[in-house]
């Protein structure tokens, strides 16, 4: 009877991540902006002097959780409510990203001093104009 359960539970779960699977390299590339926000944040605190809380640093496991849990939602949403019309799920991640890189961007800069995001920009805008040139 216990074997007949712990199989049930065992395809229980190969179910639920083989719906998962299309959005694995969304959710592990959050994860990674995440967990790079948190230690570039530990290396700016270490480097203004800055106390290191636990509290600091369960806010990102919070984070984590909501950003990845939006994901889910958003697959969830685009397969089997609207049927893939809007790309709610790459909308979702893409605005994370941009949250976190711009995160990370701004402790960098807190820890060296020099505008990054400035530099992006121009770069960016270079970037543009040489393909309205061509």
């Amino acid at each position: 009877m216990k074997w007949s359960l712990f199989l049930k539970g065992k395809f229980w779960l190969l179910g639920i991540i083989t719906i998962f699977l299309p959005i694995k390299e969304l959710m592990i590339t959050i994860g990674f902006l995440v967990g790079a926000d948190m230690v570039v944040g530990i290396w700016k605190a270490l480097k203004v002097g800055q106390r290191i809380r636990s509290r600091r640093m369960s806010d990102s496991v919070t984070k984590m959780l909501l950003y990845q849990l939006a994901i889910v939602s958003g697959f969830l949403i685009e397969t089997y409510i609207i049927e893939q019309l809007i790309p709610i799920t790459k909308l979702i991640a893409t605005v994370i990203a941009i949250i976190e890189f711009k995160s990370i961007v701004e402790s960098i800069e807190a820890v060296t001093g020099k505008d990054l995001w400035g530099k992006i920009k121009t770069l960016i805008g270079r970037k543009s104009e040489d393909l309205s040139n061509a």
